[in-house]
């Protein structure tokens, strides 16, 4: 089952270390890059037999004004 070889991938990883800021001022956060990500779990997944497929979605978001102002 997917979500046991899941459980078993988290088992075996341990915290992932935020590598880069993003933003700056009052705006900036701290991040993890996704290589990253890939670097502290691909050895794991590929012991339990996952695979990681990056998808790349596109969001478009309209701004619409009403007859009514809203």
């Amino acid at each position: 089952m997917i979500a046991e070889k899941i459980k078993k991938v988290m088992d075996e990883v341990s915290f992932v270390q935020k590598d880069m800021k993003v933003g700056s001022g009052n705006y900036g956060y701290k991040a993890t890059s996704s290589r990253q990500v890939i670097r502290a779990v691909r050895e794991s997944m590929i012991k339990h037999g996952l695979v990681l497929v990056p998808t790349f979605v596109l969001h478009n978001i309209t701004q619409i004004q009403t007859s009514k102002g809203g």
